[in-house]
């Protein structure tokens, strides 16, 4: 394989900079995804149905199973 092309090996700071940008993505990906509500706790789910229905006037008809 072919590592002489590799920026992070001749670069004092490679390894911790690639680290570095693996943990900011993957923050960045974790609120953006919270954000869209595409992430949510039960508790969270369960406060946003309720502050919807509120909203709407309505209520849930029936309890869904557990």
């Amino acid at each position: 394989m072919n590592f002489d092309i590799m920026p992070e090996l001749r670069w004092t700071y490679g390894d911790p900079f690639a680290v570095g940008l693996m943990v900011i993505t993957a923050a960045g990906l974790l609120i953006w995804f919270r954000r869209r509500h595409w992430l949510q706790s039960r508790q969270e789910r369960r406060s946003i149905r309720r502050r919807d229905e509120r909203r709407r006037g309505t209520r849930q008809t029936y309890r869904p199973q557990r």
